[in-house]
């Protein structure tokens, strides 16, 4: 996600037709989000692990959040993939702000679901922190940057949206480098 996000183009103040026009990668700038967030419960998933049983409840209630979130979120993206330029090109009315499409109940509640990708992910850090089989700070970063990546990417704010979205992404890549140093750490004992 912190590769994709800052190329996103603002939707919430521009025409979205217009910008999946002038921007060529929308597919596959959506299709890297898809990505994203299905490798991101994977690491969700690794990181229980890894815990063997620590997390709690919260981490078992943060990985369940993480998983409905990723299930709405690679539904919005690939919606936004596959069929935004198609209605872009021949249906632009349906892709406004307050058109049809926007005010759907469905999407409506699909765009909520992917609201538990970044919440669940803030979750797991709390539970990471308090177990402390990582670095507190580990747990801590992904709790704070998620937080921030909900405040200001989603609402793609200038600037503090797109610095969310890379700091979010770096601290799910430190996770990921933590997970795997224990992964090796394990292979070595066992």
């Amino acid at each position: 996600m912190a590769l994709v996000l800052p190329w996103h183009p603002d939707v919430l103040h521009h025409s979205i037709s217009g910008a999946v026009h002038s921007f060529p990668a929308w597919a596959v700038l959506h299709m890297a989000g898809v990505a994203a967030a299905v490798l991101s419960l994977i690491g969700a998933l690794g990181v229980a692990s890894v815990h063997e049983g620590r997390l709690g409840r919260l981490g078992q209630a943060a990985v369940l959040v993480i998983a409905a979130g990723m299930l709405g979120t690679t539904a919005l993206f690939a919606v936004e993939a596959v069929a935004f330029p198609l209605l872009a090109e021949h249906a632009p009315q349906l892709l406004t702000l307050d058109g049809p499409l926007s005010r759907s109940w469905l999407l409506i509640g699909i765009a909520l679901l992917a609201v538990c990708w970044p919440l669940g992910l803030m979750l797991l850090g709390i539970a990471a922190a308090r177990a402390r089989v990582f670095p507190l700070r580990a747990g801590l970063l992904l709790s704070a940057t998620g937080a921030a990546f909900l405040a200001f990417a989603g609402p793609f704010v200038p600037v503090l949206g797109p610095l969310a979205g890379v700091a979010f992404g770096a601290s799910q890549v430190y996770l990921g480098l933590l997970l795997r140093r224990a992964v090796a750490d394990g292979d070595q004992e066992g």
